[in-house]
């Protein structure tokens, strides 16, 4: 497939087109010359735009996408029935695919590759995968609804149900003290993400306000700074070069975005319609 590519504002556009596709089965019988012409134009349209990943879909409905940390593998889950799909971007194709038990409600990669991941499943299940498959399970207290691991720590952050957060220390294998958030007060929290420079970890739910939690010291119970937002938080995701800007998601469909050291938003997007919103940090899409 051909590619045109418009940028404007470090915003790349492309638009498919299908000038370039392969021959069809019926054509096969074409002459040489109308084989390697047609060759000669895919290779013209492959090198003028990009290729298109193939078979990039689920049997009915999509939920998570993730890219590894090397950028060289692209995970997806969805249904039905429960499933994850990983392909390999270098070779536009799927390298394999996993079906669970149970659907999946959010996954991450443990490793720069796609060789160990965690799945939280609405059965409150972790599940915990090697290369070769499955590997561990584990029980949580309560449903979940949204995990990421914090690196510095080697813990599993989930969050979900109530106003506790739990911690599933990976070196360990066992879960230590949960945390108690005022964000998700009155139904419990709905995201969290992890700032990639001071690798504080910030809660949003149910209760409108943002917590901050500083990993390196736990032991006062409290969070280390808070961002009162006003209305259910869905999505949540921070600037992944400096760290200094927080984007919000919220019930309602707004976005807004945050300079950490300001109370103030300064930049706000409605999205319309009062979905809830949907926020990419370039390594994975929530909503």
């Amino acid at each position: 497939m051909g590619v045109v590519v418009a940028e404007g504002d470090d915003v790349k556009v492309y638009e498919v087109t299908s000038r370039a596709t392969k021959l069809p089965s019926w054509q096969k019988s074409a002459t040489a010359k109308e084989r390697r012409i047609r060759r000669l134009e895919e290779a013209k349209a492959s090198a003028a735009g990009v290729q298109i990943l193939q078979d990039f879909e689920m049997p009915s409905v999509s939920q998570k996408v993730r890219l590894s940390e090397d950028e060289n593998f692209l995970l997806v889950t969805g249904t039905y029935a429960p499933m994850v799909k990983c392909f390999e971007v270098n070779q536009l194709s799927m390298k394999f695919q996993r079906n669970l038990d149970c659907e999946i409600v959010d996954f991450t990669i443990l490793e720069p590759d796609w060789k160990k991941l965690s799945f939280l499943l609405a059965n409150r299940v972790i599940e915990i995968h090697s290369q070769a498959g499955f590997y561990y399970k584990v029980r949580v207290p309560r449903f979940g609804r949204e995990m990421l691991l914090h690196r510095s720590t080697s813990e599993l952050y989930v969050c979900g149900e109530g106003e506790e957060v739990y911690r599933l220390n990976m070196e360990y294998g066992k879960f230590m003290a949960p945390l108690l958030t005022k964000s998700g007060a009155g139904g419990g929290n709905n995201c969290l993400a992890v700032n990639p420079i001071n690798q504080l970890v910030a809660f949003g739910g149910e209760g409108g306000v943002v917590e901050a939690w500083d990993p390196r010291d736990l032991s006062r119970n409290k969070a280390a700074g808070t961002l009162k937002i006003g209305a259910e938080i869905t999505a949540m995701s921070f600037d992944s070069k400096d760290g200094l800007n927080l984007t919000v998601g919220t019930g309602s469909g707004q976005v807004l975005v945050y300079d950490i050291r300001s109370s103030k938003p300064y930049a706000i997007k409605e999205q319309g319609e009062s979905h809830p919103a949907v926020i990419s940090n370039g390594k994975s899409t929530c909503s």
